[in-house]
């Protein structure tokens, strides 16, 4: 991932030392003890799948986002989102273009709700479909998910987490499409609506 944050360093023209600086800071905040899912490994695999939702070269705003979508993560905290808008702006708000600083910013704080609210949102399709991909991996790979999830939130009593949690599963089986790019809704929908379900009928047994 280092190797890959300089790459994108040197697209937006950044001074290596600056570049250097913020690294530190993206691996340091990733690499809290708290997080079992919110990590560097998300955000490789985020990028993994990207290509295959973006036809052509991924917006600079979404990769922009997408390194900086998680970089303040407190489960116990509300805000996580905006936050980490604002070490966004903090760090690159005077350094870089300022719409792309803006438009990043936005793509952030959708995946506080995970909704459009412009159907022609492409940057918010990939991003939020690219955060979300994991719902529509094979189940063995969504029960790691899960169990992160819970360690991520492991402060919360077993009967509010259940009840927490089915809320949140609820909401996206609730959902016309938990997808928004064609990709995600003809390769990962089926799956990840049968994930859901599934974890929904074990926590609560």
């Amino acid at each position: 991932m280092k190797t890959s944050w300089f790459d994108f360093a040197k697209q937006l023209t950044l001074p290596s030392s600056l570049a250097g600086e913020i690294w530190q800071q993206i691996e340091q905040y990733h690499s809290e003890p708290h997080r079992a899912y919110h990590n560097l490994t998300h955000l490789s695999s985020m990028f993994g799948v990207l290509p295959q939702l973006v036809e052509g070269d991924i917006p600079t705003a979404v990769s922009l986002a997408v390194w900086f979508h998680d970089i303040i993560y407190d489960p116990k905290s509300g805000t996580n989102e905006e936050d980490s808008a604002k070490m966004l702006q903090m760090w690159l708000g005077d350094k870089v273009n300022a719409a792309l600083v803006d438009e990043a910013v936005r793509l952030i704080l959708l995946t506080k709700g995970h909704q459009l609210s412009n159907d022609e949102d492409q940057n918010g399709r990939f991003l939020l479909d690219a955060d979300l991909s994991i719902l529509g991996r094979d189940w063995e790979a969504y029960q790691a998910y899960a169990a992160a999830i819970r360690s991520e939130y492991a402060h919360v009593p077993d009967e509010y987490y259940r009840q927490g949690r089915a809320a949140v599963l609820n909401h996206f089986l609730g959902m016309a499409s938990i997808y928004l790019t064609e990709y995600g809704r003809e390769h990962w929908e089926a799956q990840a609506r049968e994930n859901i379900s599934n974890e929904l009928a074990q926590i609560m047994l």
